[in-house]
């Protein structure tokens, strides 16, 4: 009898061992993915900084062009008026100088 516990001992003592050994390993793996976890989060961090970054950079390019819209759409009838005056002025000399040929 003392020869098969002397076998299960050493069988549950093997086998505790192994479970020992897998242990280790998942410990390993999970620090591993502990590691590459923290890494994803700075980089996404990183990443989310760029973006409101960017996101500014744009809100700001935006209001840009929208004020550089307006200014064009004021300045545009502005030229347009002074166009049409422009006209009006050599419209009215031509006919001066109709009617002084037909003189």
């Amino acid at each position: 009898m003392t020869e098969s516990i002397q076998r299960k001992i050493q069988e549950i003592s093997g086998k505790m061992k192994i479970l020992h050994s897998h242990l280790l390993e998942e410990r390993a793996k999970n620090a591993k993915l502990e590691s590459d976890l923290e890494s994803l989060k700075m980089s996404l961090q990183e990443k989310n900084e760029e973006l409101a970054t960017k996101n500014q950079q744009l809100s700001e390019k935006e209001s840009q062009l929208v004020q550089m819209n307006e200014q064009n759409t004021v300045s545009m009838p502005e030229e347009s008026l002074n166009r049409s005056h422009e006209i009006d002025e050599l419209v009215k000399e031509i006919e001066y100088c109709i009617g002084q040929l037909r003189k």
